[in-house]
């Protein structure tokens, strides 16, 4: 699996019924160089000692960061993937303009579990690339 540009895990969940909104997905070793990486302007200490994140672009997507420690604590993981898939779903409507959307409605309930569904796969990817990059470095240590 190939990192980003950036030295992090990163996939790209696109929403076509909401006009292509993207929500990016980052896993990553170190929060705070990720999100300033793309968020040149943002304050690290608003966030250094978070396990993960969401932040809204002023475009049409989103960005959900996840450190990678958290992939390996199934608990902590559950709990952060519910609330950050929360965040980027709901700046997604915000971002369509449907900001009168019920929370309990079956739109935000798809989307919510769309997104959790598909970082889902993604964090499996990326929990394989990291057990075979560690198995392969301490192999060859």
């Amino acid at each position: 699996m190939k990192k980003s540009k950036h030295g992090d895990y990163q996939t790209i969940v696109r929403f076509p019924a909401f006009n292509g909104f993207k929500i990016f997905m980052i896993v990553t070793d170190c929060i705070v160089r990720s999100v300033i990486a793309r968020y040149p302007e943002s304050d690290p200490d608003r966030f250094s000692s978070c396990p993960a994140l969401t932040i809204r672009a002023e475009t049409n997507s989103t960005h959900m960061f996840f450190h990678m420690d958290t992939l390996f604590k199934p608990y902590e993981l559950a709990g952060n993937l519910a609330h950050e898939s929360w965040h980027a779903v709901r700046n997604m409507l915000k971002w369509a303009g449907v900001d009168d959307c019920p929370f309990d409605s079956e739109v935000v309930a798809y989307h919510l579990g769309f997104t959790v569904e598909r970082a889902t796969k993604f964090f499996q990817e990326v929990r394989n690339d990291h057990q075979r990059g560690t198995k392969h470095t301490t192999a060859s240590a």
